[in-house]
């Protein structure tokens, strides 16, 4: 079984029987529950479409950005629990450094699966 992280519902209001009706336009700032957020460490997160890993040229960008952590799993889902109500945070286990690094070995699937 293949999953994937592109192409994924992005929202609740999308007319499907049982789903909430009409159109939701919420702010997504903040987009994490403060009250669970006050737990966890405070990072800077950039949700990109998976399944791939980032350029060189991306992960200097992102990295110029202040982004910490790079991840395809914090998007959708902060935008449909935001809709649903739903209190949420995404704690989640670094696994590699991105292709930024000039020393080490490059991001790839084989030590993504074996860190976790």
């Amino acid at each position: 079984m293949s999953v994937k992280t592109s192409g994924r519902h992005q929202t609740l209001f999308d007319g499907e029987p049982g789903h909430p009706v009409g159109v939701c336009h919420l702010p997504l700032e903040p987009a994490y529950c403060d009250l669970t957020r006050q737990v966890i460490f405070e990072a800077i997160i950039v949700a990109i479409e998976g399944p791939r890993f980032s350029s060189k040229a991306e992960s200097n960008i992102y990295r110029m950005w202040g982004g910490d952590v790079i991840n395809m799993t914090s998007v959708p889902e902060v935008i449909l629990a935001k809709e649903a109500g739903i209190c949420y945070v995404s704690i989640a286990l670094t696994t590699d450094y991105d292709c930024w690094r000039e020393t080490g070995e490059k991001v790839c699937v084989a030590d993504v699966l074996r860190t976790s």
